[in-house]
C-alpha cells in the first residue's frame, strides 16, 4: 500500500502513552523542550523505533534533557 493508505489504515490513531504530565513529574519544566521531546517520541513510535510506555518515556526524557543522539 502506498504511504497514504498505510496512513489511513495502521497510523492515524497511534498516541503515545505518555504526556507532558509525566516528563514535568520527571523534573522537566514546561517549556517548548518538552513539547518538542514529545513530538520527536512520536515520530519514534510511529517509526516503530519504540514501543510501550517505559520506552515512550525513556526517550522524551533524553530528548528533553539534549541527551539524544
Amino acid at each position: 500500500a502506498g504511504p497514504v493508505l498505510t496512513y489511513i489504515a495502521d497510523l492515524r490513531g497511534v498516541a503515545l502513552d505518555i504526556s507532558g504530565g509525566d516528563l514535568i513529574a520527571e523534573g522537566i519544566p514546561a517549556s517548548p523542550a518538552l513539547g518538542a521531546a514529545l513530538e520527536d517520541t512520536l515520530r519514534a513510535k510511529l517509526d516503530g523505533d519504540i514501543g510501550g510506555r517505559e520506552q515512550e518515556l525513556a526517550h522524551a526524557l533524553r530528548v528533553a534533557r539534549g541527551e539524544a543522539e
